[in-house]
C-alpha cells in the first residue's frame, strides 16, 4: 500500500520501537521515593510526591492564579470558586472531586479508627493524621516555614502561621457570643464550647471534664507525674513539650514575642498579649459583681476573691457569715482611721533625730464596742481589748 494515502494519525500510531522502550524504562523505575522512602502504587503518584520536595507546582488555577502540585488538587481548589462538587458529604454537605477524599472525610462522622499507634497504642481516623502523630514521638517538624525557617508537626499548622507573614490572615468564622474571629469553622466549633460549657473529653482517673483533647492529655500528666521532656542545660524535666520550649528561653535570653509598640521582649505569647492592652487600653475581662474591667483573667479573680468576704460560702451558716463581714469591716476601718492619724503627725523642723509617730491606741481610734472585740482571747496582748468590751 502506498504510504502516501495513509492519514497522518494513522502513520502516528503505528507501533514505536522507541516509546515501548520508554514505556519498560518507566515500568522499571522505583515505587520509593528517594527522599523520604515513602512508598507508592503508581510512578505517576511518585512523581506527584517528588513535587513536595522538589517544589514544582505545574497546575494553575484560571480564576486565581494558584499553583498546584497535583490535578485533583486543583480540581478541588476550582470546585470552590464554582460550588460545584462531584461528590457530596450525606451528613454534612461538604463537597469533594475525589471519591478517596469522601471516603476519608466521612470518617469524621464516624468511630472508625483504622490507623493504631505501635508506641502508644493511640487510634486515629486517616493515616495522615497517624503520620503527624508519629511526628510527636520522634520529635520531628517536617513542615518548615518558607519566610521564617519556623518547624511545624503538621501542614495545616505551618499553612496558618504563614498567613502572619504573608498578611492574608483572613479570619472569617466569628463567635456569635463574644465576636471573636476564627479562621476555620473547626476553630469556631471548639471555641464555642467555651460558652456553652460542653466538655467532651473526660479524664479516665478523676472524671474531669476538658474543653480540647490537648488539655486533657496535658492534666492526665498530673496523675501519671510523667515529665518526658528534661532540659539538657539544667536538668529540669517537664511534662509539655512546650513548657521546655519556654523553661529553655530562660537559660538563651530569647525573647521571641516583642512588642510592636514599645519593643518589649516576652519569652511568651500570652503575656505579650496582656501587655499590649496596657497601650490599647482594652479591659476584656470584667468583674460580674462590681462591673470592675481588667487586663487579664488573672488579676480579674484576685480582685474577685475581695468580694468572697461579703458572700455566704456554701458550707457556711448565716452567722458565720456575719461575723466574717464584721471582722473584714473592722480591719478596713482600723487600717483607714490609722492612716489618718498618721498623716495628721508633723515632726518638727529643728529636731535632728528622725521622729517615730507616737501610734495611737486601738481604743481611742476604733470604737470596739459597736463591733465587738476582734478577739475573744483573755490572755495576752488582747486582754486590754476584751476588758474594754
Amino acid at each position: 500500500m502506498d504510504r502516501s494515502l495513509v492519514p497522518a494519525n494513522e502513520e502516528t500510531s503505528s507501533p514505536n520501537p522507541k516509546s515501548n522502550t520508554e514505556k519498560t524504562s518507566l515500568a522499571s523505575y522505583p515505587k520509593s521515593c528517594v527522599e523520604c522512602n515513602k512508598s507508592f502504587r503508581t510512578n505517576y503518584k511518585l512523581a506527584e510526591h517528588m513535587r513536595k520536595h522538589t517544589g514544582e507546582k505545574p497546575y494553575k488555577c484560571s480564576t486565581c492564579e494558584k499553583t498546584f502540585r497535583s490535578k485533583i488538587g486543583l480540581a478541588q481548589h476550582e470546585a470552590r470558586h464554582t460550588g460545584q462538587y462531584d461528590f457530596t458529604c450525606n451528613t454534612c454537605g461538604k463537597g469533594f472531586q475525589c471519591k478517596s477524599y469522601l471516603i476519608v472525610h466521612q470518617r469524621v462522622h464516624s468511630d472508625l479508627k483504622p490507623f493504631p499507634c505501635e508506641t502508644c497504642g493511640r487510634d486515629f481516623k486517616t493515616k495522615q493524621s497517624l503520620l503527624d502523630h508519629q511526628n510527636r514521638h520522634l520529635g520531628v517538624k517536617p513542615y518548615q516555614c518558607d519566610v521564617c525557617g519556623r518547624g511545624f508537626i503538621t501542614k495545616g499548622l505551618c499553612k496558618s502561621h504563614q498567613k502572619i507573614h504573608s498578611g492574608t490572615d483572613n479570619r472569617q468564622f466569628p463567635c456569635s457570643v463574644c465576636s471573636k474571629l476564627f479562621v476555620s469553622k473547626s476553630y469556631l466549633a471548639t471555641h464555642m464550647r467555651i460558652h456553652t460549657g460542653e466538655k467532651p473529653f473526660m479524664c479516665e482517673v478523676c472524671g474531669k471534664g476538658f474543653v480540647t483533647r490537648v488539655d486533657l492529655r496535658i492534666h492526665s500528666t498530673m496523675h501519671t507525674g510523667e515529665k518526658s521532656f528534661v532540659c539538657e542545660m539544667c536538668g529540669k524535666a517537664f511534662a509539655r513539650r512546650d513548657a521546655l520550649r519556654c523553661h529553655k528561653r530562660s537559660h538563651t535570653g530569647e525573647r521571641p514575642y516583642v512588642c510592636d509598640i514599645c519593643g518589649q521582649g516576652f519569652t511568651q505569647f500570652t503575656p505579650m498579649a496582656i501587655h499590649k492592652r496596657l497601650h490599647t487600653g482594652e479591659r476584656p475581662y470584667t468583674c460580674d459583681m462590681c462591673d470592675k474591667t481588667f487586663v487579664s483573667k488573672s488579676t480579674m479573680m484576685s480582685h474577685k476573691k475581695k468580694h468572697a468576704w461579703f458572700q455566704k460560702p456554701p458550707d457556711q451558716n448565716p452567722l458565720e457569715k456575719v461575723k466574717l463581714k464584721l471582722k473584714f469591716k473592722h480591719k478596713v476601718k482600723l487600717k483607714l482611721e490609722f492612716n489618718l492619724k498618721l498623716k495628721q503627725y508633723t515632726p518638727r523642723k529643728l529636731s535632728t533625730r528622725v521622729p517615730f509617730p507616737i501610734l495611737p491606741r486601738l481604743a481611742d481610734v476604733y470604737p470596739i464596742k459597736a463591733y465587738g472585740p476582734p478577739c475573744i482571747s483573755n490572755k495576752g496582748p488582747h486582754a486590754a481589748l476584751a476588758i474594754l468590751s
